[in-house]
């Protein structure tokens, strides 16, 4: 009995340790505008913030966003989480 906790607590760290990794690849490097789609309603699909968005797309103005316009997408996590701090601090 023992081993099997032992195995379902090593099964337990990996699959904690595998989530966030999965859940920041939602959406691939470049990502499609669909058909009517906001600029944030992409934002939210792909689990990033417009303004993260708009970073990894310097040259993009926010009026532009059009059905199949191909978008770099925020490189991490983490990088998103810093988008959104600079967000409400500024």
């Amino acid at each position: 009995m023992p081993q099997l906790k032992v195995k379902l607590c090593a099964l337990a760290v990996t699959l904690f340790a595998v989530s966030p990794t999965v859940a920041a690849q939602v959406c691939g490097k470049t990502e499609v505008v669909d058909e009517g789609e906001t600029l944030e309603q992409l934002a939210a699909r792909c689990e990033t913030t417009a303004g993260a968005v708009l970073s990894a797309n310097p040259s993009l103005d926010a009026g532009d966003i059009r059905a199949g316009l191909q978008l770099k997408m925020p490189e991490s996590a983490e990088g998103d989480w810093l988008s959104r701090a600079r967000q409400v601090n500024a």
